[in-house]
């Protein structure tokens, strides 16, 4: 019986240079815009109730939503 190599994961991909922090702020970004829309759509656009399971003020997601709605 012959044993094969298990294959070599390829490594992650480099999106950013390694000296661009922007980079890594805007992913974090879209990261934080996605989680918190998925929030909002699952409690039906109660922006009190997200806001509450967020741990943040209903005035910071109203405002959050609105640059969100605000952007092309």
């Amino acid at each position: 019986m012959q044993h094969r190599a298990a294959p070599r994961a390829s490594p992650p991909r480099q999106i950013c240079s390694p000296d661009a922090p922007y980079c890594l702020t805007k992913a974090v970004r879209e990261f934080e815009r996605k989680y918190v829309a998925n929030i909002v759509r699952l409690t039906d656009g109660n922006l009190d109730e997200a806001a509450a399971l967020l741990g943040i003020a209903p005035q910071d997601i109203r405002d959050f939503v609105s640059q969100q709605t605000q952007m092309p």
